[in-house]
């Protein structure tokens, strides 16, 4: 039995697309060799296939090939037959099919009124027919992206810089660009910097592990998770579970070595969102917290090589994550004191789309939709004790109290202020749903009426349905909740932190509503309003947050169809399917009752576009 052994080394390609790339790598090859050379496709019936890759190679090998007769051996001659076009088709038909296989007319015979073509494959050896299928598998590869690395312009993601490929111990002749195939490799960059030269196909994995490679992506993953999990009970502490980060380290380095180094006590006073940015998507490094669910003052990070010296390392990395820390406390110190209102005035210099406008003009849209859409689900035709019965059939209450979650704050002043279960308490006009907590009237009061106004406004009006103006203030202070929460759940577009760390945009929103003194309800439909952003979103939400949430989504559909922009094949440049399919996600997901056929002022097209989602 033999071994065939195929690696291209190149400088370092970008995560997430070299394991992909070596499974191409692997099955182009085969499927190629398979359909051309069916003479030699027995040697593959007891084949055993692997791929590798890391940040500087892909590569595949080949075990248990079948080889019984000499690979120098010719094959047989091959007949292949091509139809052509029929003899009354028009005659540019006929000259294109010549034209393709590089025939003259001599070379066509005619069955049953059809031209076909003859050819007699070349006589092939068991080596160029692997050389060739090697071949089309480079050439075959689809990156999202290559680069023109030298001077015949071949393209690869990297430029290359060697090809290994052997058979057992003899070199399969290969030309790709200006690149000869050979046994030359590399080992780690960090411990040996230098050409290797592999003897036998056979040998390769263990010859690179003994170079501080790991071949395997999956033999990095584990290294990776199971030490940072060893290092977090070392400290009583739990790892903050990334999968996609630790796949994202794995396609980093070769050797995986782990350590961990300590977060300055000031830094975990930011939101837990901004530290997480600011060392998992800007220095790959893993963060831990405690069984609070709070972030300790550690973190962990990964290196290519063992290190000998531990101290300097995790000197050199805190002194780079507190330079990253301390330029987002500045930026978070900096939003606070300006505040969310004054960024609210800077939308308007924000352009959503050149054709359709700016942030500000969308926000004036969204709070129309959004009014419309709260009519239609609670309006008078409706009952607003659907909000109720929406979460009863959640697993949990946990909705309802997020959604009239007091802060702890006002909860401490409403305690303590004698008037506190006063019935001026419920003015029809007040925004704050912390006015309504049932847990702000005296616990010792015998005043039931006193009490049952007390009660959160839904909770009260699932339980006097008959209350008919009670059900008209649950309206009208949804309907002032929902517009508060539209006016800003932008403005955080034109703060310093989201500028920094674009992917926080409505979460940081949140978190400076809430510094300003606004509701719960307003500052959880700022943080939220953007979700769905993914298939593992918990998206059972508040209603004032779903409605804000689809009327946005909606008015970016409605808008682009404006203007002509729609998605077409696989082009979807605003991801406006994605929208579509979150609106839908959203109203099942919260029992809303809106029927987006039924709604007569959403155009046409864009009903159709978004029903066809479901399907």
């Amino acid at each position: 039995m033999s071994t065939l052994t195929l690696e291209i080394a190149s400088l370092e390609m970008p995560c997430f697309i070299q394991e992909t790339s070596a499974d191409q790598l692997l099955s182009n090859f085969i499927k190629f060799f398979r359909g051309k050379f069916k003479i030699y496709e027995i040697i593959l019936h007891k084949a055993k296939y692997q791929y590798y890759s890391t940040p500087r190679r892909i590569s595949f090998v080949i075990e248990d090939l079948d080889i019984l007769s000499k690979i120098d051996n010719e094959s047989e001659t091959q007949i292949v037959l091509h139809k052509g076009p029929k003899i009354k088709s028009d005659t540019s038909m006929l000259i294109g099919f010549m034209k393709s296989h590089n025939i003259n007319e001599n070379q066509l015979i005619i069955k049953d009124g059809i031209y076909y073509y003859i050819e007699e494959t070349k006589k092939i050896t068991l080596i160029d027919a692997l050389a060739e299928s090697i071949e089309y598998s480079l050439t075959s590869i689809k990156w999202p992206k290559t680069m023109r690395w030298e001077v015949t312009g071949t393209k690869w993601i990297r430029p290359i810089t060697s090809i290994l490929a052997l058979l057992d111990n003899r070199v399969i002749d290969i030309n790709f660009g200006h690149i000869k195939s050979d046994r030359i490799t590399y080992g780690n960059k960090f411990y040996k910097n230098e050409q290797l030269f592999l003897e036998n196909a056979s040998n390769y994995t263990s010859f690179l592990y003994n170079s501080q490679v790991l071949l395997k992506r999956d033999d990095r993953y584990k290294i990776i998770y199971d030490g940072a999990k060893k290092i977090a009970s070392s400290l009583q502490l739990e790892i903050i579970e990334d999968d996609i980060l630790i796949q994202e380290i794995a396609d980093m380095v070769e050797w995986p070595y782990l350590m961990y180094g300590e977060i300055p006590k000031e830094f975990i006073q930011m939101p837990k969102e901004i530290l997480i940015t600011s060392a998992r998507y800007h220095q790959k490094y893993i963060l831990l917290e405690n069984n609070k669910g709070e972030i300790a003052p550690y973190f962990i990070f990964v290196t290519d090589k063992i290190i000998n010296d531990n101290r300097l390392c995790i000197r050199g990395n805190q002194k780079v994550l507190n330079a990253r820390l301390n330029d987002a406390q500045f930026f978070w110190q900096q939003d606070i004191n300006f505040g969310l209102e004054n960024y609210k005035k800077k939308l308007k210099n924000i352009i959503f789309h050149e054709k359709i406008g700016n942030i500000e003009e969308k926000i004036i849209r969204i709070k129309e939709i959004a009014q419309k859409l709260l009519y239609i689900e609670y309006g008078k035709h409706s009952t607003i004790y659907n909000i109720i019965d929406n979460i009863d059939n959640t697993e949990s209450n946990s909705t309802i109290e997020e959604y009239f979650e007091k802060d702890d704050k006002n909860s401490n002043e409403n305690s303590s202020d004698e008037n506190s279960s006063d019935e001026n308490s419920f003015n029809e006009n007040s925004s704050d749903e912390n006015s309504f907590n049932e847990n702000s009237s005296d616990e010792n009061s015998s005043d039931e009426n006193s009490s049952k106004k007390n009660q959160n406004p839904l909770l009260y009006c699932s339980n006097t349905r008959n209350n008919t103006e009670y059900k008209s203030s649950c309206m009208e202070i949804m309907s002032q909740q929902l517009d508060e929460a539209i006016d800003l759940c932008k403005a955080d577009l034109a703060s310093n932190i989201v500028k920094e760390f674009p992917e926080l945009q409505g979460i940081i929103g949140g978190h400076y509503a809430r510094y300003s003194g606004k509701s719960e309800v307003v500052c959880h439909a700022i943080t939220n309003h953007y979700k769905p952003q993914g298939i593992s979103d918990d998206i059972k939400i508040s209603p004032v947050t779903g409605i804000l949430a689809i009327a946005d989504k909606l008015d970016t559909i409605i808008e682009f169809f404006k203007i002509g922009i729609k998605p077409t094949g696989s082009k979807d440049p605003y991801a406006l399917r994605r929208a579509a399919i979150g609106i839908l996600r959203l109203i099942q997901a919260n029992k809303f009752k809106m029927i987006i056929d039924h709604i007569h002022w959403i155009p046409q097209d864009v009903k159709e576009f978004i029903l066809k989602r479901k399907y």
